[in-house]
């Protein structure tokens, strides 16, 4: 599996239904004030893994430049979701959310909010079509094995 940046990146998500749970209880309340009201930061590599884990994959991560990628024309969020080079990234997944946490907001655990993820895709009927082709991926993966010697 091509993933496009190091390890260590940290990325920050919620479950949709975390999300309106707070701000119904924060309409309710007649909350005005403004919240970063997203996940709990997670590295990417733990997110890839837990993915891994909960779907039962045997799936490899390879780890690329995003020279790599932009050489090869991926398009940053559309071939590759979440994924923007940096420096254009700096900070979009490390919001502060202490102050949603202290407004109540509460977070569904990764291996839940992934299972949930995970049924969904399997019960839908239609094609996804964003991100890159498994047949592009492929060829990509190839070309960097072959660079990389």
């Amino acid at each position: 599996m091509l993933a496009p940046a190091p390890p260590d990146d940290m990325m920050q998500f919620i479950d949709a239904r975390d999300l309106a749970r707070f701000t119904l209880d924060m309409a309710q309340k007649r909350a005005t004030e403004a919240y970063n009201a997203t996940g709990i930061p997670h590295m990417l590599i733990d997110i890839l893994e837990t993915c891994k884990q909960v779907s039962g994959s045997d799936a490899k991560f390879t780890w690329v430049d995003a020279s790599f990628l932009l050489e090869n024309e991926i398009q940053p969020f559309t071939d590759l979701p979440l994924w923007i080079p940096a420096p254009e990234t700096a900070g979009l997944h490390l919001a502060g959310i202490q102050k949603a946490l202290d407004a109540g907001l509460i977070h569904t655990p990764l291996e839940d909010t992934i299972r949930n993820i995970l049924e969904w895709e399997r019960s839908r009927e239609d094609e996804v079509t964003n991100g890159l082709s498994r047949e592009r991926e492929s060829e990509l993966l190839k070309k960097w094995h072959e660079k990389q010697g």
